[in-house]
C-alpha cells in the first residue's frame, strides 16, 4: 500500500506503506514535504497547529494506521492536504 499527499502546487510524494504498517504522523509530513524537519512537525503538533481530519491533534506521538486512509491533513493556515491508499507495492 501506498500513502500520497495530494496538493494542486506540490508534486505528488507517494510513501510505500504495506498493509498493516503505521506511520509516525511527524515523520510522514515530513517525509512529503509539509514540513522541513520530523522536529518542526513535532514541534508543530506540539503547538496545536496541525489538524488531522478536521481535529487538532496535539500528541507528537500519533500514530497513522494504513487502514485510517485516506486522512486530511492540515498544518497552520496552510491549505488541507489528503493522504490516500494507493494501493499494493511490488517488492
Amino acid at each position: 500500500m501506498k500513502i500520497m499527499i495530494k496538493d494542486e502546487s506540490l508534486p505528488p510524494t507517494r510513501v510505500p506503506v504495506r498493509k498493516g504498517d503505521e506511520a509516525s504522523l511527524a515523520k510522514l509530513m515530513a517525509e512529503n514535504g509539509l514540513t522541513h524537519s520530523v522536529s518542526e512537525s513535532r514541534r508543530l503538533i506540539g503547538q496545536r497547529a496541525v489538524k488531522l481530519n478536521g481535529e487538532i491533534v496535539d500528541d507528537i506521538s500519533t500514530i497513522l494506521q494504513a487502514s485510517q486512509l485516506p486522512a486530511q491533513i492540515q498544518v497552520g493556515m496552510r491549505n488541507p492536504q489528503t493522504i490516500q491508499n494507493m494501493g499494493s507495492t511490488s517488492s
